[in-house]
């Protein structure tokens, strides 16, 4: 396979990662920053069947 298509690869899977890495540590940045996090960075809604 050619070069270019593992460093897509790579790109491709290191900016899906970086958006989950950031929606973990977003309460924890607003509660630092004394700002309220947006509700649905607050965990599960009280309608899911998980919460």
């Amino acid at each position: 396979m050619p070069f270019v298509i593992y460093v897509l690869g790579l790109g491709i899977f290191a900016q899906g990662t970086s958006e989950f890495m950031l929606s973990g540590v977003l309460p924890s940045v607003a509660h630092d920053l004394d700002v309220p996090p947006p509700p649905s960075a607050a965990g599960p809604h009280r309608w899911s069947s998980q919460g």
